[in-house]
């Protein structure tokens, strides 16, 4: 009932029902899509798999709500193949899509499909041929079917957990397929690693023969619902376009005190008087701008506000339960992009760096061959010592500066002269010792 919903969802965006036709274009032939996908599921060529990606690529892709049609349609035809006991052989000559391509008598018996989860990572193989031809056709990320990419991207880790669920079969897996296939994608950069990792952890909890196929569709189902209501909020945050008025919605005749606070931006000034209605246009103020899409910067200072604004609504965290400082000190951050620092400021990333700068200054330093890196002459702590033991360079001890006024307040030698030297005359020295 779900996959026959889907298809007659997914067929109609395909004829564009209900919309404008255009006679010079006939509408795809969605029909014959659905037989090659399941043609491809049951007998998988390479002239089957191109097939279904060269429509997918000409007529799919163009379009985000196709595209997501086409994945949950995908995902439903995975659901459809269910598990079968090992050797069971099924009539595939009955007039079904699933039986498609079957039915021949091979060898005096009838031909049988293969088994449920190869039929399930053969449709999986069919987006991975329209992201790898899409790869090679362009590899810039800005093209205009990336946002469609990005949506068969989001919906890899759930046809890989079908395809990788096998039942109570126990010769055949098709968990190195699968494996291989990660490889092609990350060797060509075709999936983000951070997918890849995902897709493989999904794939490590659904081999097993523990888990019942009831309890696996329950958590994809689950998982696709978490990813239908994050397209259709993407979908609507990127539509976002300017309101003509703040005011209430559909209410131009809204009072003046259930407006949003920022209509009292450009209020006028009324002096003595308090906040009143005849402050404000009836139904607020006209935007500047209005009706066209927000701006970059706007767009995303009003994502981040409503992300903050939702963050009221999660459940308390206890304090006590975080641990934001780690043994050693560190400031553990959740943003883990952030480099972690200390009580005292160091940044534990730093530390190489400093050595790796200090073993490169020693390396590269400059010096003479006879007196090495330090420790001579030029030595500011030996210098320092040695300028202080001589005096530091004055003259000798009782003599004074000629003509300066000063003299040295030392008095070592020259008799009784020790205390001289607070003479300001011209040619300073006061009193000297007795002759």
């Amino acid at each position: 009932m779900e996959l026959r919903g889907i298809r007659n969802h997914f067929v109609d965006a395909l004829e564009q029902r209900g919309g404008p036709v255009d006679p010079r274009r006939p509408p795809p032939d969605a029909e014959a899509f659905l037989q090659n996908v399941f043609l491809a599921a049951n007998i998988c060529t390479r002239r089957n798999i191109q097939q279904c990606s060269a429509f997918i690529l000409q007529h799919v892709l163009p379009s985000t709500e196709r595209t997501e049609l086409l994945c949950r349609l995908l995902f439903a035809i995975g659901k459809s193949f269910s598990p079968r006991e090992p050797g069971k052989r099924v009539d595939t000559t009955k007039n079904e899509p699933v039986y498609t391509g079957l039915g021949k008598i091979v060898n005096g018996k009838v031909q049988q499909s293969p088994q449920p989860h190869f039929q399930r990572l053969q449709v999986l193989y069919i987006l991975s041929d329209v992201l790898m031809t899409h790869r090679h056709r362009s590899a810039d990320s800005r093209s205009p079917n990336a946002e469609s990419i990005s949506i068969i991207k989001r919906y890899l880790p759930l046809l890989a957990s079908l395809a990788v669920f096998r039942g109570t079969e126990k010769f055949t897996r098709s968990n190195p397929h699968l494996l291989s296939l990660l490889k092609i994608w990350h060797d060509n950069d075709i999936v983000p690693e951070l997918t890849i990792v995902q897709i493989h952890t999904k794939i490590l909890s659904s081999d097993t023969n523990n888990l019942p196929w009831t309890t696996l569709l329950a958590r994809l189902n689950g998982e696709e619902a978490e990813i239908t209501q994050l397209l259709a909020r993407e979908a609507e945050e990127a539509n976002l376009t300017l309101p003509r008025r703040h005011g209430v919605t559909h209410d131009p005749t809204a009072p003046w005190h259930e407006l949003p606070a920022a209509n009292g931006l450009y209020m006028k000034r009324l002096r003595g008087y308090p906040l009143k209605a005849a402050a404000f246009p009836a139904g607020g103020y006209e935007v500047q701008g209005s009706g066209a899409p927000l701006p970059s910067d706007l767009k995303s200072d009003v994502q981040a506000l409503h992300r903050e604004m939702l963050l009221q609504f999660t459940k308390y965290t206890n304090p006590a339960e975080v641990q934001d400082i780690d043994a050693l000190g560190n400031v553990i951050y959740k943003d883990h992009s952030r480099p972690t620092r200390n009580y005292w400021g160091w940044s534990l990333e730093g530390l190489p760096k400093m050595k790796e700068q200090r073993e490169m200054d020693e390396a590269n330093a400059r010096g003479y061959a006879d007196l090495g890196l330090g420790g001579g002459r030029m030595d500011s702590v030996g210098r320092a010592r040695e300028l202080a033991a001589s005096g530091g360079g004055r003259p000798g001890v009782g003599q004074g500066f000629v003509g300066t006024g000063w003299v040295d307040r030392g008095g070592g030698g020259g008799g009784r002269g020790g205390r001289g030297g607070r003479g300001w005359q011209g040619r300073g020295g006061g009193r000297g010792g007795r002759r």
